[in-house]
């Protein structure tokens, strides 16, 4: 882990350091798992997912070695930059993907 720069070694312990991906990959990462265009990362077919099952299911946070509590953050970021949409219906937050496959969110990204 050190090696990866995640890690740091100081009075002879590692410390696991805070690793926080920039928001588009965050955003990029949501949408390889839930939307259409990247068949073998897709686990899933809603383009409005809550956040319950965001932190519960998927899995795209645990490659930045997130925490579930931190997905939240993001995702408001996401919707406050315009990435996102969110809807809370019946209690649930749901965050609605705007493009409706990863091909759309690339071509918007460049």
């Amino acid at each position: 882990m050190v090696d990866f720069e995640i890690a740091e070694v100081e009075d002879n312990e590692v410390k696991v350091k805070t690793y926080r991906p920039q928001l588009l990959t965050v955003v990029y990462a949501l949408y390889s798992e839930y939307a259409a265009g990247f068949e073998e990362a897709k686990n899933f077919n809603i383009l409005n997912p809550s956040i319950e099952h965001i932190k519960e299911k998927s899995e795209f946070y645990k490659l930045f070695l997130m925490q579930p509590g931190m997905i939240e953050d993001y995702l408001q970021r996401a919707w406050n930059e315009d990435c996102l949409g969110y809807e809370p219906r019946g209690g649930l937050n749901q965050y609605v993907l705007k493009n409706k496959s990863l091909d759309i969110l690339i071509n918007m990204l460049l």
